[in-house]
Formats: structure tokens, sequence, C-alpha cells
């Protein structure tokens, strides 16, 4: 009967669905999550599930549904004054502007998520968007593209970790795919990390950088029996949402 348990463990599942690219799954969960939530007015939990779900939502391109949802978490978690999670929220809601692509909504959202991370010290969540900030710029104006390859090269000597070279390696490659060492270099390091701990990015990046794809990871367990015994409206849920944020700022929160 512990709902806030229930809520957060059920949102937790859903995460390791979606680290495997079994978005449905993921969704199924996050929305039963946000449900709880919202009935016992956990307004924290309401702001990471909103996260999770757009987060599942632009995995599967589905980008308007995804804005709709991502707006509603960073609206919440400022009203909140939660920006631990409103970081990664901005970063994830910039990379969906940019694959639609809308650049100028992506960069001013992922210069955002780098300066709050910074302000809250989430360095991943800085560095992922000081790259994808780079990655907008070059893609926006071609005049910024050796600007962008410079500043990344910088930061391969910066940040040594296997993830953070994968990932300068990659945004390299994808500014300039005349490079091959570029390719070869963060295909290696997906590779490796894969095999540490098969996430469905690494696996993407993979099949992007090689044409080749490595081997699914074990399956995961079915879908726990707290959401399957109950069909979430996730529009309703979105309205709800909606209705909750509005009082909120009538009631002077902000």
């Amino acid at each position: 009967g512990a709902l806030r348990g229930i809520s957060q463990g059920v949102r937790h599942i859903g995460m390791l669905y979606y680290e495997q690219g079994d978005y449905s799954r993921a969704r199924r969960c996050y929305s039963r999550s946000l449900e709880i939530a919202l009935q016992v007015g956990d307004l924290r939990i309401v702001g990471y599930a909103l996260g999770n779900l757009a987060d599942s939502f632009s995995a599967d391109c589905h980008y308007d549904t995804a804005g709709r949802v991502y707006e509603q978490a960073s609206r919440l978690l400022r009203l909140l004054s939660f920006p631990h999670p409103l970081a990664e929220v901005l970063y994830h809601y910039a990379h969906a502007c940019f694959r639609q692509p809308d650049y100028p909504r992506a960069l001013s959202l992922a210069d955002e998520a780098a300066q709050v991370a910074k302000e809250v010290d989430r360095r991943a969540v800085q560095f992922k968007a000081q790259v994808l900030a780079l990655r907008i710029r070059s893609a926006a104006s071609g005049s910024q593209g050796a600007r962008a390859i410079g500043r990344l090269e910088i930061m391969l000597e910066q940040f040594p970790g296997d993830r953070e070279q994968a990932a300068l390696y990659y945004a390299l490659w994808c500014i300039d795919h005349s490079q091959p060492t570029w390719a070869q270099s963060a295909a290696k390091l997906y590779r490796r990390l894969y095999n540490q701990t098969p996430k469905s990015t690494y696996r993407q990046r993979y099949y992007e950088l090689t044409g080749t794809r490595l081997p699914d990871p074990a399956p995961l367990p079915e879908l726990p029996a707290e959401v399957i015994s109950e069909t979430v409206d996730i529009e309703a849920l979105l309205t709800a949402v909606d209705k909750t944020l509005r009082k909120l700022e009538e009631s002077g929160l902000s």
C-alpha cells in the first residue's frame, strides 16, 4: 500500500526498459508512475515521470507529444525550484528539438541545460549539453563547423573517460563524415561500453557508425503486475497535469 514507493519502483523499472530500447513498455511504466504520483500528490515524482515519459515519446519520434510533455515537465520543475532533474529534462528536450530539426529552440534549451547543470554541479549533463550545443551550431550554420570541431578536439584532451571520448568522437564524425578515424574511434569505444552496459544508445550509435548491429541484450522480465493490471489514459493524465500546473501558478507557488 505504499503508493509513493510503487510509483518510484515502477518508474525505475521503466528506465530499464528504456535503456534497452523497449520504449513501449517503458512508456507504460512511466504512465503508471505518473498516474500514482498525481493520485498521491507527490509533485517531485510527477516531474521525474513527466521527463521520463517525454523521453520515451521522443525516442519513438513522436516529437509533438514529446514537446508537450517536456514543456509540462520543465514548467513544473521550475515551479518546484528543482534544478537537478530540470537540467536533464532541458537537455533531452534540446535533443528532441535538434532531431526535428528546430535549431533555434534546440540551441536555447541546450545552453540553458548546460548553465543549470553547471549551477548544481551535474557535470555529466553539462558535458552532454555542451557537446549537443556545438553540434547544433554546426548544423545551423556551416561556417560554425570548423569552430565546433576545434572545440570538440580540445574537449578530447579534457575528458579522458570512455563515455566522454565516445560522445566526442561521435559528435566529430556527425559534423564531418570524411574522417574515418573519428568513426573508428567512436565505434571501438561504443562496443566496449555496450559490452559493459548494454544501453540502446550505445547500440544505435555503433550501428550508425559501422552499419553492423551489436548482439541483442539479455531479455528483461515482463511488465510487473502493477502495470499490466491497470489501463492508463495518457491524454487524460496530461490534461490532469495541465490542471495541476494552473492551480500551482494561481496559488502563487511560482
